[in-house]
């Protein structure tokens, strides 16, 4: 005689079985996916004291940017009928900062818009290499402007091409020399001129990580052993410095010497 059994009468264990196995199953596959794909974490946020600080410092911008408009106001500068003009009205604005704490911040976002337009960078070299230009368009404001054409070129190296600094820097150099040369006198402190724009431009190379080949530099410079012996010595403090500071002053001393002495 044959064994049968009726359906219903199957142990109620049976029925789940499949079940437990497919909820084991998928939980091995959640653990597996909960290993494979960690917790996103959110970004670090700021804590009150840094956020309190930015907006402290937003509203004294505006505060002083406020003052500033009412000095050389923003129309006035776009209505000026020449660049010369609109750089000379950008300039006093850059001035009438004065010393607020944040100025170096505010200063550097007024040159980036002046670097918008070429023609800005051009007359800053031209400001920097033709006194006589300089003295003519600017008067009695020709220092704030050669202070702020310096500015300019350093804001120009410092975010898109130090091109324009580093022919300035070796104009100014052959243009002063030309002048001792005729035995004449540098008026108007320009020699100072000279040392800030090899002063920035020894600071470019050193951010490019090229102080290890000052003879480069100094060609790029348009250094010259004939040059008068007060343009020989700025030339002379800007290259030294930077490298008695990565090389050590003895090293630094004779890497210098190979360059200058004539």
């Amino acid at each position: 005689m044959g064994f049968t059994m009726e359906k219903n009468s199957l142990h109620p264990l049976m029925y789940a079985l499949p079940i437990l196995a497919i909820l084991v199953a998928g939980g091995y596959a959640w653990q597996g996916n909960k290993e494979s794909n960690p917790v996103m974490t959110s970004e670090p946020t700021k804590n009150n004291a840094v956020l309190e600080k930015e907006h402290f410092i937003q509203q004294q911008d505006k505060k002083i940017l406020d003052e500033i408009n009412g000095i050389v106001p923003e129309e006035k500068i776009i209505a000026a009928k020449s660049h010369t003009e609109r750089l000379k009205l950008s300039f006093e604005r850059l001035h009438a900062i004065g010393d607020y704490f944040n100025r170096k911040a505010l200063i550097e976002k007024e040159l980036l818009v002046l670097l918008e337009h070429q023609e800005n960078i051009e007359e800053a070299q031209k400001i920097l290499t033709d006194f006589q230009h300089t003295q003519n368009v600017f008067g009695k404001e020709q220092a704030l402007a050669r202070v702020y054409a310096i500015k300019l070129l350093e804001t120009q190296a410092k975010h898109y091409s130090a091109e324009p600094l580093i022919q300035t820097t070796s104009a100014l150099a052959l243009n002063l020399n030309e002048t001792l040369q005729l035995q004449e006198e540098i008026t108007h402190n320009r020699l100072r001129d000279l040392e800030d724009l090899l002063r920035i431009s020894l600071k470019h190379f050193e951010s490019k990580g090229t102080l290890d080949q000052p003879e480069n530099i100094a060609l790029r410079l348009n250094y010259r052993k004939d040059y008068e012996p007060a343009i020989r010595d700025l030339y002379d403090d800007a290259l030294f410095f930077p490298l008695l500071k990565q090389f050590g002053r003895e090293k630094a001393s004779q890497m210098v010497a190979n360059i200058i002495d004539p």
